[in-house]
């Protein structure tokens, strides 16, 4: 099973629980209130007098006072909220397995990463595009084709602004000779020339390949 399905399916079992206690709650809470307006018997005893069967409320609730009305109300409020709990909790914890060591979470879903881009790439490219937008109206001849994110695939953009994130920008990448780190992700970063970069180059390899580009720039 994918991570996705998987993910998915705990999503759902989440919500499904969620409304079988909904209407529990809703059952239980609309026999006691009801129990407890039609004896004149406190909400307690109301409770204490339906758990011990002492009223015949196992049958269908008498939704004929106010009371099983108030309480199924309250009931279906509860469980909606503990529901909401439940799933801002599994959220939250999702990422992390008990058997695993904490950060195994896997990969971003389509449906995550489309959010992703929508709530933080998008809007800066729109305003990078109204800038020069703004600026070929001063300047026929302005060229400028950096955007305000850094490229790390082909698929995933970050924000350079990071107050628009959790966290910093700090990126680590680990990998052995000629597996692509400096073609795929520092030159295309580089030459966006959208940002001031700071570079430890011990072979000489990034001033030889963009140095041209970053002295015309």
């Amino acid at each position: 099973m994918q991570d996705d399905q998987r993910k998915e399916n705990q999503k759902f079992m989440s919500l499904y629980m969620g409304v079988i206690l909904s209407i529990f709650l809703a059952y239980v809470l609309a026999c006691v209130i009801s129990a407890s307006k039609e004896h004149s018997i406190s909400f307690i005893d109301a409770f204490s007098d339906i758990v011990q069967f002492k009223f015949l409320y196992v049958r269908l609730i008498p939704f004929f006072n106010s009371g099983a009305f108030i309480g199924g109300i309250a009931g279906v409020v509860l469980g909606i909220g503990i529901t909401f709990f439940m799933m801002v909790d599994y959220e939250r914890n999702y990422a992390y397995k008990s058997d695993e060591v904490a950060g195994t979470g896997g990969f971003m879903s389509a449906k995550e990463l489309k959010e992703y881009t929508q709530k933080y790439i998008e809007p800066e490219i729109r305003k990078a595009e109204e800038k020069k937008a703004e600026m070929l109206k001063k300047d026929k001849n302005y060229k400028d084709c950096s955007y305000p994110y850094m490229i790390q695939s082909s698929k995933l953009y970050r924000p350079i602004n990071s107050r628009l994130i959790i966290g910093n920008n700090n990126i680590a990448v680990i990998g052995g000779a000629g597996t692509g780190k400096s073609r795929f992700l520092i030159k295309p970063n580089i030459l966006q020339m959208n940002a001031s970069f700071v570079i430890t180059d011990p072979s000489g390899e990034m001033l030889f390949s963009t140095g041209t580009a970053l002295q015309e720039n």
